[in-house]
């Protein structure tokens, strides 16, 4: 499945190229929804706030721990 918003890199192979990379994280997101956010209220949320949240959570959860 190969899906394009845009196709403008600097030689025509690396357009191929991209589109799978693109492809994978697509496959990858809808993974996460379904398997690892079911029942969340970021199940139907978008990409660019899946990824805030869960560095938000992660950089909250590093400051809070203490040190050996």
């Amino acid at each position: 499945m190969r899906f394009a918003d845009r196709t403008s890199p600097a030689t025509l192979r690396a357009t191929p190229l991209r589109l799978d990379y693109s492809s994978v994280a697509y496959v990858l997101l809808a993974a996460l929804r379904r398997l690892g956010l079911a029942g969340t209220a970021l199940a139907r949320a978008q990409c660019t706030t899946i990824r805030l949240t869960l560095q938000w959570r992660r950089s909250r959860s590093r400051s809070t721990k203490r040190a050996p």
